[in-house]
Formats: structure tokens, sequence, C-alpha cells
């Protein structure tokens, strides 16, 4: 780790449980617990001198992510799961006539 020349690397980052289960939340509204998470490698670099004029790079490398089904059923979150999955495939079916009449 040199941080004062602007890069930073580190190996086996465990991410906070209650940080990631928001992400997926709030992502995807889906009824998931997050069990276990890690990050294998997390490089930052900051480039001091020109910090107005470059981008501050973040690289993350290998996330993984173990999920859990949540303690309670979540009835909406499945209806517009399977509301959203009928959509796909009429949309889908309805280009296929589409193409077929052209």
């Amino acid at each position: 780790m040199d941080q004062w020349n602007g890069k930073i690397a580190k190996e086996d980052v465990k991410l906070k449980n209650s940080a990631c289960g928001e992400l997926f939340a709030g992502l995807f509204g889906a009824p998931v617990n997050v069990f276990h998470g890690y990050i294998k490698k997390l490089t930052i670099e900051v480039p001091w001198s020109n910090l107005l004029s470059k981008p501050v790079e973040v690289k993350i490398e290998d996330v993984h992510i173990i999920l859990t089904q949540s303690a309670k059923y979540d009835r909406e979150f499945v209806k517009r799961t399977l509301l959203r999955t009928k959509r796909a495939k009429v949309e889908k079916l309805l280009k296929q006539i589409k193409v077929s009449g052209d």
C-alpha cells in the first residue's frame, strides 16, 4: 500500500453484510440476505497531482457473495417477478409476430 503516491491495493476485503443486503434489496428488490461476501482484490489509484483533471480509478476483481433466502416470504416480490417474466415473453412473441409479418 502506497497511499501517499496514490495507490492502494488490498486483498480479501470483507464486505459488510448489512450494506450488501441493502444494495441487493435496492437494485433487485430481492428478498435475500447476504450471508458472506468479500472482494479478492481491490485497487484504488488516486492521481493526487492531477485530481481535478484525471479520474480516480477503482478496480474490483473477483467479488464473492453468498446469499440466503430472507426469513419472510415476500409475496409482492414473487408477483412482480412473475409479471415481469410474463411481460418479457409477450414482448418477445409480439416481436416474432412483427418480424414474420414483414
